[in-house]
C-alpha cells in the first residue's frame, strides 16, 4: 500500500489530498481531502510559517510515503508566480525535512492523467476525482486539484526523485485499469 499525498500550494490557500494506493488491486481510496485556508491579515512570512506548521502536523499525523507537486506556472503574472514560488518552498521544506519523496507534475500532466485531456477545466477534474474514488460529493477545487496532484502521482511513479516517462496511451490504460478496478467500468468496456 502507498500512501501519496497531494499538495497545490498557494499563500491564501493550499489544497492537500491523501490517497492510499494499491498497486496490486489498483484500488485509490481517499483519505484526506482538505483546504488550508490561511490567515489574510498576516504579512506573507507568517501565512508561509502557518502553512508550514499546517503541514508538518498533516505529515505527521498521516505520515504519507510519497508526495505530488504541482510545477510552478509562470503565466502573465510574474509576482503571482514568485509568490506560488514562496508557498511551494515552504512545503518542499517541510517535505524535506520529513525526509519525503517528491514528484513534480505539470499542470497540464495532472489534467491529462485524470481527465485524458491536458486542457479540461478545473470542474472537469472534479468530477473525475469524485467518480475515480468514489466520493459522495465533489471536493472543493483546492482539495479536488491536490488529490488529482496525488493520483497522477502514484500514475507516474518516481525512480530517484525523476519522474518515470509514461507516454499519453499508458497514462490512460493506468487511468482505465483504476476505474475498473473501483468498480466503475465493466471488463469488457473500450476505454
Amino acid at each position: 500500500m502507498l500512501r501519496m499525498i497531494g499538495i497545490d500550494p498557494g499563500s491564501r490557500k493550499t489544497g492537500i489530498g491523501i490517497i492510499d494506493y494499491d498497486p496490486q488491486t489498483r484500488q485509490a481510496t481517499c483519505i484526506l481531502a482538505r483546504v488550508l485556508r490561511l490567515d489574510l491579515e498576516q504579512e506573507l512570512p507568517e501565512r508561509m510559517g502557518e502553512l508550514a506548521k499546517h503541514l508538518q502536523a498533516i505529515l505527521a499525523e498521516y505520515q504519507p510515503d510519497q508526495a505530488a507537486l504541482e510545477d510552478v506556472f509562470v503565466g502573465e503574472h510574474a509576482r503571482s508566480a514568485l509568490i506560488l514560488g514562496q508557498a511551494r518552498g515552504a512545503v518542499l521544506a517541510m517535505l524535506g525535512l520529513a525526509e519525503i519523496s517528491v514528484t513534480s507534475i505539470a499542470p497540464r500532466k495532472v489534467k491529462q492523467a485524470i481527465t485524458g485531456h491536458g486542457q479540461a477545466d478545473k470542474n472537469q477534474v472534479g468530477e473525475m476525482i469524485k467518480l475515480l474514488l468514489k466520493l459522495d460529493k465533489k471536493p472543493a477545487e483546492d482539495a479536488a486539484d491536490a488529490l488529482a496532484l496525488a493520483l497522477a502521482g502514484v500514475l507516474a511513479p518516481t525512480q530517484a526523485g525523476t519522474p518515470k516517462r509514461t507516454g499519453t496511451k499508458q497514462k490512460r490504460q493506468a487511468l482505465y485499469e483504476i476505474a475498473q478496478a473501483q468498480g466503475l467500468l465493466s471488463a469488457e468496456q473500450p476505454y
